[in-house]
């Protein structure tokens, strides 16, 4: 069973480094190939394919520029060893700007 875990920066717009740490069974992924897909709650906003960088020890980073207030939600995909893909979904609060 995968498991997921999201570290964001603080809910502000602009660039944030997204990291996240993904483990099958308790133990540290090592695919190279985890991808996230960013799109908002609302309908009409289109979603977007983010390759990530592998950290090691099941954590992943990917840079993005987060431009809209609002619920965004974050899809990790992860192939298996045949190469299907499983998604995990995490859905961040809304960002407010004060």
């Amino acid at each position: 069973m995968l498991q997921a875990h999201l570290e964001q920066t603080p809910n502000t717009l602009g660039q944030h480094a997204i990291i996240i740490t993904i483990q099958d069974n308790g133990a540290p992924l090592t695919t190279p190939a985890v991808q996230l897909e960013t799109t908002m709650s609302h309908a009409g906003m289109a979603s977007q394919m983010i390759p990530m960088e592998s950290l090691g020890d099941g954590r992943y980073t990917a840079n993005l520029n987060i431009d809209m207030l609002g619920e965004w939600v974050f899809i990790v995909h992860v192939p298996d060893p045949t190469g299907a893909t499983s998604a995990r979904q995490k859905t961040l609060p809304a960002f407010n700007i004060q």
